[in-house]
């Protein structure tokens, strides 16, 4: 079953979310961002996976276009985003803890749209379609980086060069970048982030894989945080061992440099080390 999500960045103000395109998991971790200003000021695209538990699932996506448009909006508008906004109360909106810490650390105001209300969302819609119509058809991806690298490129070279049919303007011209709030210092750390037993047989299970460490956490709790690109254990705050994110299942990581830790401290393996020795000097005596 396909999954959809996406993205679409109203203005250096204003922020509407819609759907971009269908990506299938086993071909890709990961759905569509494409932030569309009111007559087309700007395009950004990308492709990213999705997050699931811990922080504000939403993070990476929002952080994506914050870094691509160098900047924070000031106030972002949401047609009631379901990892953002918990429920409307009349003119009253809950917001969702999660989301309203992600919002503080990058310092914008969310404002949802209210219900049945579409002329609060802005002109996005037709944006959609330019770049599913534009960007998608025909092309052949190798992995995530492969849809980001051609991404950038069509953005560069075709839709923010492009003429508008509304503003007779190129969207890279129409841009505001002075009215965007600084990105913060310290990026917020969107990763998912769980607790997990390790085993006796030193595996850690996450995401449908098994990641080893070292024998002396076997029966404690580690904290594993990943994004699409690594998954990271951590003893409290001291990382222990990162790993290649894999969306394969069933895979095994780290085997063999831990199992050959253990193997080397047996009583066995000690007594081989030890005749080994022997041998070694023997020789050097004979020689």
């Amino acid at each position: 079953m396909n999954r959809e999500y996406a993205h679409c960045l109203q203005n250096p103000r204003l922020a509407n979310f819609r759907i971009v395109t269908r990506v299938t998991p086993r071909q890709l971790p990961s759905g569509g961002l494409r932030p569309a200003l009111p007559d087309s000021a700007t395009n950004r695209l990308g492709q990213f996976w999705k997050a699931t538990v811990g922080h504000f699932s939403q993070a990476p996506k929002h952080m994506h276009a914050f870094v691509a448009l160098s900047g924070v909006a000031r106030e972002i508008v949401y047609d009631n985003l379901a990892t953002a906004v918990a429920e409307h109360d009349g003119r009253l909106v809950r917001f969702l803890p999660r989301f309203l810490a992600f919002a503080r650390e990058y310092g914008f105001y969310p404002r949802a749209c209210n219900p049945a209300a579409g002329w609060e969302k802005g002109k996005v819609e037709r944006a959609i379609g330019y770049a599913r119509q534009s960007f998608w058809p025909l092309r052949e991806f190798t992995d995530l980086h492969d849809v980001n690298r051609q991404v950038r490129q069509w953005l560069s070279e075709v839709a923010n060069q492009r003429q508008h049919r509304e503003t007779r303007q190129r969207p890279l011209e129409r841009f505001q970048p002075a009215a965007l709030k600084p990105l913060p210092v310290i990026p917020y750390d969107h990763r998912d982030h769980v607790e997990a037993l390790v085993h006796k047989d030193l595996r850690v299970q996450f995401d449908g894989n098994r990641y080893c460490v070292p024998h002396r956490y076997v029966g404690r709790r580690l904290i594993v945080k990943a994004d699409s690109g690594s998954v990271t254990l951590y003893d409290r705050v001291h990382e222990i061992v990162s790993y290649p994110r894999s969306w394969r299942r069933g895979q095994t990581f780290g085997a063999d440099r831990f199992e050959a830790e253990v193997a080397e401290m047996r009583p066995a393996a000690r007594k081989s080390r030890a005749q080994q020795r022997l041998f070694q000097f023997l020789d050097g005596l004979c020689s």
